[in-house]
């Protein structure tokens, strides 16, 4: 029984790789860029025809949490951004950029967790989410209730 569970898990995960790896060969997925500077998240996305960049201004960023997918056989790191406009977008860390996004996002947004402290909570323990809000924007209701 645990041999069928291993072997489907491996199936699993290779055909996952294999789908993957198929379609950046033929060119039917865009590879997608991270990065970050002092106007916002930047998202670039390249095709055979098209190199398109587009940039979220920090001030459009909502929430930002830290988390892990299940993939069955292995976990994969993820951030989660929502805009001010309801927009959801998530980023695993196999896009290139991720890491230095993950590791750079407190010095954009005042509030945000660091890297080093969100990190290994979310991490560990492996195939468990670990869903950690690392940064949420005051509105300006709560800014008053504060005061």
């Amino acid at each position: 029984m645990q041999t069928s569970i291993f072997v489907l898990a491996a199936l699993g995960a290779l055909a996952w790789l294999g789908s993957r790896w198929w379609m950046k060969r033929k060119n039917l997925a865009p590879t997608i860029l991270l990065g970050a500077d002092v106007h916002g998240l930047l998202i670039r996305e390249l095709t055979p025809t098209q190199d398109h960049t587009r940039t979220i201004p920090w001030t459009d960023v909502h929430a930002v949490a830290a988390y892990k997918i299940d993939l069955f056989s292995f976990d994969t790191i993820a951030l989660g951004f929502q805009l001010a406009n309801g927009t959801r977008l998530e980023f695993c860390e196999e896009v290139e950029g991720w890491s230095d996004l993950a590791q750079g996002l407190h010095h954009y947004l005042p509030g945000c967790i660091p890297f080093h402290e969100w990190f290994k909570p979310v991490a560990f323990p492996a195939f468990q989410t670990n869903f950690t809000e690392i940064f949420k924007r005051e509105t300006a209701l709560q800014v008053e209730l504060h005061q």
